[in-house]
C-alpha cells in the first residue's frame, strides 16, 4: 500500500505537499544565504573599500572628508629605494617557507596514513604539540639555541672546533634563519591539512589500477598524483598566503636581525614611534 493510499489522498496531493516543502528548505537556505552575503559585505567588503579609498587621500584626510583625490602615495610607495627589497623579503620568506615545507609535511602524513610505521598514534600527539605552543615562545627558544653569540648550539660548536671567533656558525637573526623558524612552525599544521587530503583519496582506484598491471610508478603519476594534486596546491597556497600575512615571527626575530617584511613595515608605520624609541 502506497503513502497515499494508507493517508486517505490521492498522490498528486503527496507530490504537492512535498514540492511545497521542497520550496519552503529552498526559501530558508536562499535567506540564509543572503545573510550571510551581507555580514560578509559589512565585515570584510566594506572596510576594504574605506581603506582603498583612503589609499588616494593624503596623510591625515579621512576618505569621507572633501578634498582632493591623489595618486602621490602610491608614487611614493612603489619608488621609494626600501619598497622592492621589502617584497622581496616578504615573497621569499613566504614562497622558500613552503617549498621546505611542503615536502616533510607530505612525508609525514605519508608515513601516519598509508603505512604501519611504529608509533603511528604518538606522532599524532606529538604533531599538536608545536601548533599548541605560542610562536614567540618558540622564537625566544630558537633564539636560546642559535643566537650568533650566546646560543648554546653555536657555543657548543665554537668549543668543539676550537675556533676564536666571538659568534656563529649560525645566526638565527637573518632571513635564512628567519624561514627556518617558520618552516619548521608551519609543517605541524600543514601536516593536519595533508592528512585529510590524504584520507580523502580513495585507495581502491589505486588497487584497480595496480590490478591491472600498472606499476607502482605509474601508479603513482597516472592515479596518485592527480587525486592529490588539487588538494596539495591548495594547501601551498593557503600557507603562502599566511606567509605573506604572518606577523608574529617577524616581528620576534625580524627587527633584530634588521630584516622588514610587508607585515611588519605596516606594523611599525601604525605605531606612534615614540612608543619604540
Amino acid at each position: 500500500m502506497s503513502k497515499a493510499q494508507r493517508l486517505g489522498m490521492r498522490p498528486y496531493v503527496v507530490a504537492h505537499d512535498s514540492w511545497q516543502a521542497l520550496s519552503r528548505l529552498f526559501e530558508f537556505r536562499l535567506a540564509g544565504s543572503v545573510v550571510v552575503l551581507v555580514v560578509l559585505a559589512v565585515l570584510v567588503i566594506v572596510p576594504l573599500i574605506f581603506m582603498f579609498l583612503a589609499s588616494f587621500r593624503p596623510a591625515g584626510i579621512l576618505p569621507t572628508e572633501a578634498g582632493l583625490f591623489t595618486f602621490s602615495p602610491y608614487v611614493q610607495a612603489f619608488t621609494g629605494t626600501g619598497t622592492w627589497p621589502l617584497i622581496r623579503n616578504t615573497l621569499l620568506y613566504a614562497g622558500l617557507g613552503v617549498i621546505f615545507a611542503l615536502p616533510l609535511a607530505f612525508g609525514f602524513a605519508f608515513l601516519t596514513e598509508r603505512t604501519d610505521m611504529p608509533l603511528r598514534n604518538a606522532m599524532y600527539v606529538l604533531m599538536f604539540i608545536p601548533m599548541s605552543t605560542p610562536i614567540f615562545a618558540t622564537a625566544l627558544g630558537w633564539v636560546l639555541l642559535l643566537g650568533p653569540r650566546g646560543g648554546t648550539i653555536n657555543v657548543y660548536l665554537r668549543q668543539l672546533t676550537g675556533t676564536e671567533a666571538a659568534d656563529g656558525p649560525f645566526n638565527i637573526f637573518s632571513l635564512g634563519g628567519l624561514i627556518f623558524v617558520h618552516v619548521l612552525g608551519i609543517v605541524p599544521t600543514m601536516w593536519l591539512f595533508l592528512t585529510a587530503v590524504l584520507r580523502q583519496m580513495d585507495p581502491t582506484l589505486e588497487e584497480a589500477a595496480a590490478a591491472s598491471g600498472a606499476g607502482r610508478w605509474q601508479v603513482l603519476r597516472t592515479v596518485t598524483t592527480p587525486l592529490m594534486r588539487p588538494g596539495v596546491a591548495a594547501v601551498a597556497i593557503y600557507f603562502f598566503i599566511t606567509g605573506l600575512e604572518s606577523l608574529e615571527l617577524p616581528l620576534a626575530l625580524g627587527p633584530t636581525a634588521g630584516i622588514d617584511l610587508l607585515s611588519t613595515k605596516i606594523f611599525f608605520s601604525l605605531i606612534p614611534t615614540r612608543i619604540w624609541a
